[in-house]
C-alpha cells in the first residue's frame, strides 16, 4: 500500500504487514508484534463484563461527559479541574490531529523528535502545508547519557543544551 493518498502523506502505524508476511511465507500467528500496545493475554474479566453490559442500542455521548466525570472522580481526585478541561477522543491519532488543527498555524515551526509515532509529522504537514520540520539528527540528543537524571530525579541544569559527545 502506498504511503500517500491523493498526494498527501499518510502515517504508517505499527501492526503486522500481512502482505509482507505472505511474501516471506510466514503466518501472523508465528510472529510477535512489538510495534503496538497489544495485550497477548486478551482483556481482563472486568473489561469483558463492561463490553457485555455496554449500551449498543444508542449512539454514545459525543461529549464523553460520564467518562470525563469518572476520570475526575477516580483518577484526578486531588485536582479542582472542571470536566471541560479533559479532552477525550477515539484514540491517540484523533487527538494528535485535533491538537494540530487547534494550535498549528502558518508561520509556526514544530519540532518532531524521532523516532516517534508517524502521526505527528503527517498531522503537522497536513494542517500547515510547507511547515518547516527539523530533520532528524541521529548524533544529537536532548540529554547526554552521562547527564541523565541524578539519583534525586532532577535533570542537570544544562539538559536543554546537552549534546552527545
Amino acid at each position: 500500500m502506498s504511503n500517500s493518498t491523493h498526494g498527501v502523506e499518510r502515517a504508517v502505524h505499527g501492526a503486522l504487514d500481512y502482505g509482507e508476511l505472505e511474501r516471506l511465507g510466514l503466518h501472523p500467528a508465528e510472529v510477535l508484534d512489538f510495534s503496538v500496545n497489544a495485550n497477548p493475554y486478551g482483556p481482563s474479566p472486568r473489561v469483558r463484563e463492561a463490553v457485555v453490559n455496554a449500551a449498543i442500542d444508542r449512539y454514545p455521548d459525543r461529549e464523553c461527559l460520564e467518562l470525563r466525570r469518572a476520570m475526575l472522580d477516580y483518577e484526578l481526585t486531588t485536582t479542582d479541574l472542571p470536566p471541560s478541561s479533559i479532552v477525550c477522543g477515539n484514540g491517540t491519532a484523533e487527538l494528535i490531529w485535533a491538537i494540530a488543527r487547534a494550535y498549528l498555524k502558518p508561520g509556526l515551526k514544530t519540532a518532531i523528535i524521532g523516532p516517534t509515532f508517524g502521526e505527528y509529522r503527517v498531522a503537522s504537514l497536513a494542517t500547515v502545508p510547507g511547515l518547516a520540520l527539523q530533520p532528524e539528527q541521529p548524533d544529537r540528543h536532548l540529554v547526554r547519557p552521562a547527564a541523565r537524571r541524578s539519583s534525586s530525579g532532577s535533570l542537570p541544569k544544562d539538559w536543554r543544551n546537552a549534546r552527545s559527545r
